[in-house]
């Protein structure tokens, strides 16, 4: 109930008790009508409204298997990376190998009248002794490698192409020097490519069948 006393509106709760015009703006006027069931319905509300902003700030299945799908291909992306670049390390290697191989060759020649070793796929007249001292280098890293096969004279086929250099034999120093003499036992071992060696002792990364094979 509200009256008026000395010009100011007055309010009476419903306890009786009658409320002068300072507790009638504001805060104060809205306390004083809720009904007793106020306090729980705030708390109620309050409640909810947590809980709502709790379920916003978690993740969705959707949201989730999105971020898996943005980790597995980016994994998937550096895994590539790293494997064409371990290739790419292979091939390098691989053609300082056949550079020594070369020399090796070359040196074996100037000490047998300008002949190189007659014998295809016939590397043990340069093991063993000062031509080639490291056998490891008879093979390319991309592929494991027997050092006791050149002893042993493994045969090459497409069976068994073996880990060791395929190699042209009957050759001499002053021939053609773009005569191939020897390569990759596999071809295309390097992403497509493989790594041979001329008679002058360059090295090429042929793609494909490229060149004579020896």
């Amino acid at each position: 109930m509200i009256a008026a006393a000395a010009g100011h509106p007055v309010a009476q709760t419903p306890g009786g008790r009658t409320v002068g015009p300072t507790l009638l703006s504001g805060q104060g006027w809205t306390a004083m009508f809720r009904g007793p069931g106020a306090d729980a319905g705030d708390h109620l509300r309050a409640t909810a409204a947590q809980v709502q902003r709790g379920r916003r700030a978690g993740f969705t299945l959707t949201e989730l298997l999105c971020v898996v799908l943005i980790i597995a291909v980016t994994a998937s992306l550096i895994v590539s990376c790293l494997v064409r670049a371990r290739h790419r390390a292979d091939a390098a290697a691989c053609a300082s190998n056949l550079r020594q191989v070369g020399l090796a060759l070359r040196i074996y020649a100037a000490a047998h009248a300008g002949h190189l070793p007659p014998q295809d796929n016939d590397w043990a007249p340069l093991t063993g002794g000062p031509y080639l001292p490291d056998e490891r280098v008879l093979g390319c890293p991309a592929m494991a490698y027997d050092p006791g096969a050149a002893r042993r004279g493994t045969p090459l086929g497409p069976l068994h192409p073996g880990p060791r250099y395929l190699y042209a034999g009957g050759y001499c120093d002053d021939d053609d020097p773009t005569l191939e003499v020897a390569r990759d036992a596999v071809t295309g071992v390097h992403l497509g490519t493989t790594n041979a060696l001329f008679l002058d002792g360059h090295v090429v990364a042929l793609r494909g069948g490229e060149g004579t094979r020896p």
